[in-house]
């Protein structure tokens, strides 16, 4: 046989030898790499009783940063609660996906106790309008903190949380006021005078309603707060066109604490607050 032929049938051979002790070595061990490299195991977040997941202090800072290109504004309601006119709000506010803030005497807590409940299960945030809506610039600091404590103590007794802000009846505050309020002090960039066309003195009429209607949506702006009563059947039928409207020309209707978070405002107690707008 030719020396070359010889050599390379020698070297044929012995590469197959090779290659076949290899495989069997491999397929007695299972050695090999995956077909994918293997992740982490996903788990879900933590959530809440309410099923939200919790709120970290990143996640407000980031909401809180986005926030400034949503136009918002607060509804709030003084005086009530009252039957059957908050009721026809918050059927309202229900419709249009919207919330809002109720200031409620203490006083008027025990007789409508199930409007109050409603107003919490539907996300309305409830505030402290005193207890005998006695203006606060003619009591004593004593009086102030007990008109105020008497109506966390009414709130919090029927719904399980006291209200965190205050609103002065009136909007009559001075430095006594504001250093026995105990809580924020919210008062109003926009009054709609529902009370004067549509209380005692009023008349509801369908130019009057037309009044109120025009100054809570026409010169409303981002961050604005607005002051109506549910007392009075003037304002319930009026917030029948003034949520949708407001709605229809982009804002949102949000809780006064919900617009001041929004906007980067943290309030602090004797401190007043007539806007979101930093001014």
């Amino acid at each position: 046989m030719n020396r070359s032929v010889f050599s390379k049938s020698a070297a044929v051979l012995i590469c197959s030898m090779y290659l076949a002790a290899a495989a069997a070595f491999s397929a007695s061990t299972d050695v090999g790499l995956p077909e994918t490299i293997p992740q982490e195991p996903v788990t879900a977040p933590q959530t809440t009783a309410a099923g939200r997941a919790p709120v970290t202090e990143r996640a407000a800072e980031t909401e809180c940063a986005t926030a400034g290109d949503r136009k918002m504004v607060a509804l709030t309601f003084d005086d009530g609660p009252s039957v059957p006119h908050t009721d026809k709000i918050l059927d309202l506010l229900t419709i249009n996906g919207a919330k809002a803030t109720f200031f409620v005497v203490g006083q008027r807590v025990s007789e409508y106790e199930q409007v109050l409940r409603r107003e919490q299960e539907l996300g309305c945030q409830i505030g402290n309008h005193t207890f005998d809506h006695k203006t606060l610039t003619a009591l004593t600091a004593e009086n102030i903190r007990a008109q105020t404590e008497k109506t966390d103590t009414a709130v919090q007794s029927l719904l399980g949380v006291a209200p965190q802000i205050l609103r002065a009846p009136g909007g009559s505050v001075n430095s006594k006021g504001r250093q026995n309020a105990g809580k924020p002090i919210v008062l109003w960039s926009v009054d709609t005078e529902d009370w004067r066309v549509g209380g005692k003195r009023g008349k509801n009429t369908p130019a009057n309603r037309e009044k109120v209607i025009r100054a809570a949506v026409d010169n409303t702006q981002d961050g604005d707060i607005i002051l109506m009563h549910d007392l009075y059947a003037l304002t319930a039928q009026c917030c029948e066109q003034i949520i949708p409207q407001l709605r229809q020309k982009g804002f949102e209707l949000v809780t006064v604490q919900e617009l001041m978070e929004y906007k980067c405002i943290e309030m602090q107690k004797g401190a007043v607050y007539r806007s979101a707008r930093g001014e």
